[in-house]
């Protein structure tokens, strides 16, 4: 059964990527798998994600956390669902979602949309104190040394959002972080070019 799932997800994948169908016609595939692999966490994530497609958010949550209760680490499921109650105003059920899914560990650079997010909801819950141990967090977690030159620089992207978005108070801090960043960024790049 499991081989049969597989096959199946495989053919989806193709036909999903190539997009010879509408996002509906796909449903009854992944039904297929699930009924194969019922207790397979990356199905449901997939279901959620087609609901999404069609603009069918509640439809969407509902197999995030099917895919959640199979696996509670798997991450992708609790960022999206974490993405469409940002689209509701849930800003607490956002944080709580992003705290599961260890936002704080994960790279600005890889997850800057989500970090946006978490963010967004702390202002909009007005949790300042939050707010700050969140970005005095950030920079504990992110060795600057140990980052790549593409990671350096997805940070300092992420400043300037910051800076233009949210801490309009404190713009040359950021900015001189951004530059920081972006030196680091160049020197690393040189580095691994030149060895």
């Amino acid at each position: 059964n499991l081989l049969s799932a597989q096959t199946i997800l495989t053919t989806f994948f193709a036909e999903f990527e190539t997009k010879q169908n509408s996002y509906l016609a796909y449903l009854p595939i992944i039904d297929s798998c699930i009924a194969l692999s019922p207790q397979n966490s990356l199905l449901y994530y997939i279901k959620g994600k087609l609901y999404g497609l069609i603009d069918m958010p509640d439809s969407a949550l509902i197999y995030f956390d099917y895919a959640i209760l199979y696996s509670p680490t798997f991450v992708s499921p609790l960022i999206s669902k974490s993405e469409i109650d940002f689209s509701k105003n849930k800003y607490e059920t956002v944080i709580e979602s992003l705290n599961k899914a260890k936002l704080l560990n994960k790279s600005i650079s890889s997850y800057q949309r989500w970090h946006k997010i978490y963010i967004k909801s702390l202002l909009k819950l007005n949790k300042q104190a939050e707010l700050k141990n969140y970005m005095d967090s950030i920079e504990v977690n992110n060795d600057k040394n140990l980052l790549t030159a593409n990671r350096l620089i997805g940070f300092a992207s992420f400043y300037k959002w910051y800076r233009t978005e949210i801490d309009t108070n404190r713009k040359e801090y950021f900015i001189n972080k951004e530059s920081e960043l972006i030196v680091l960024g160049k020197k690393k790049e040189f580095e691994l070019n030149t060895s």
